[in-house]
């Protein structure tokens, strides 16, 4: 895991445990308006931030598999183009 990775595990740990009072019954206006906007904040934060890591090696895989097919590195395709024989063979 990353330090970003573990640092946002933390968050959310913490995001979590801010809960647990309101459930147990705990009811102040600071708390309400205070911890929970923070911890609904930082949640949604961590969540941009996981969604766009995920983007992104989405992007970097769909590169590596598009180089691929092309040749580009040297690599061989993993799905060879079609041959006039193929076509012959499935009539």
């Amino acid at each position: 895991m990353s330090r970003a990775e573990i640092v946002e595990t933390v968050v959310i740990f913490a995001a979590l445990l801010a809960l647990w009072p309101k459930v147990l019954g705990f009811d102040a206006l600071w708390y309400d308006y205070g911890v929970l906007t923070a911890a609904l904040l930082a949640m949604v934060g961590v969540l941009v931030i996981r969604l766009r890591r995920m983007n992104a090696a989405f992007r970097e895989a769909r590169r590596v598999v598009e180089s691929r097919s092309a040749g580009r590195d040297g690599a061989a395709s993993p799905f060879p183009p079609p041959t006039d024989s193929d076509h012959e063979s499935r009539n």
